[in-house]
């Protein structure tokens, strides 16, 4: 699977070097034959890769303007996302955000969230995203490949943005619900080894060659 990031000058082009991975028959279909050796996906990060913020980041103002999100509470997030960004990926910075994730949204109504993504969707996102991503995207529908949106963000932001974009599918994280609010307990956070294992899940079920894939982080 090769791995590349995409960056908003329009000139660049994406550094798609081979990724380890497994014998292409080490990844079955759903149904248990080989993987479709012509079959692949391309796999893109949502935040800073396909728009140049993160996706909660990217809705914070409706959300304070709903009444979901303090100023506080805004802060705090910033702050978090900063301190993961300096400190790099390791265990202790991704329970950090996982529990800041988790703190944030308790008691939010689901319903309301999804109502104020989908109202604030172009004006949230359109002027983030980067063009060359969108280019990406196309060339690899226009190549075959189906074009999947990786994010940990919770789905509930993530899967309007991807219909947006026109992807085939999203990882993202999963939010516990109960009586239509997100109780703060996270089923799954999709980051780290976690994305990983969710990716060749996802291929084991659609068949994907991950050695013709591409990822772009």
């Amino acid at each position: 699977m090769s791995d590349a990031a995409a960056e908003p000058t329009a000139d660049r082009r994406a550094d798609r070097r081979a990724a380890r991975t497994a014998d292409p028959s080490a990844h079955p279909s759903a149904d248990g034959a080989p993987a479709d050796a012509h079959r692949a996906a391309a796999f893109f990060d949502l935040d800073k890769t396909i728009i140049a913020t993160s996706s909660a980041t990217a809705f914070s103002r409706p959300f304070l303007a709903g009444g979901l999100l303090t100023r506080r509470a805004m802060l705090r997030a910033a702050y978090a996302q900063f301190l993961y960004q300096v400190g790099g990926a390791d265990e202790v910075q991704t329970e950090r955000m996982r529990a800041q994730l988790s703190r944030m949204v308790t008691g939010w109504d689901v319903d309301q969230v999804s109502a104020i993504v989908e109202r604030t969707l172009h004006e949230s996102i359109d002027p983030a995203v980067y063009a060359e991503a969108v280019v990406l995207i196309d060339e690899h529908h226009r190549a075959g490949r189906d074009v999947i949106v990786v994010s940990a963000s919770g789905r509930e932001l993530v899967e309007p943005i991807a219909r947006l974009l026109g992807a085939d599918g999203v990882i993202a994280t999963h939010m516990r619900v109960a009586d239509g609010r997100y109780t703060g307990l996270i089923d799954f956070y999709a980051y780290g080894s976690a994305k990983a294992e969710a990716m060749a899940n996802l291929a084991h079920r659609r068949g994907y060659d991950l050695q013709a894939s591409y990822a772009y982080s």
